[in-house]
């Protein structure tokens, strides 16, 4: 099975209690295919302190009114 498979079946798990945090800076200007789709599955947050701090706020929250990758990367076209 892909990858992206096992990325779906963690998601589905967890619900609004699992992120991914993206080693590779998010930069709007330089979006691959890959970091779309896994956005789109979770909620995608820098592994720099803010982004850590960030998705802890989202996870202590359970995942409600929080601003995350997937609503930035929507408008993106590919």
């Amino acid at each position: 099975m892909p990858g992206i498979y096992y990325i779906r079946e963690v998601a589905n798990h967890f619900k609004n209690n699992v992120v991914w945090l993206n080693p590779e800076l998010i930069r709007l200007e330089w979006v691959p295919w890959t970091r779309k789709i896994i956005s789109s599955i979770m909620p995608m947050y820098n592994l720099t302190v803010e982004g850590i701090e960030e998705a802890m706020d989202y996870l202590r929250s359970g995942g409600k009114n929080q601003y995350t990758t997937v609503q930035m990367l929507k408008g993106l076209a590919y």
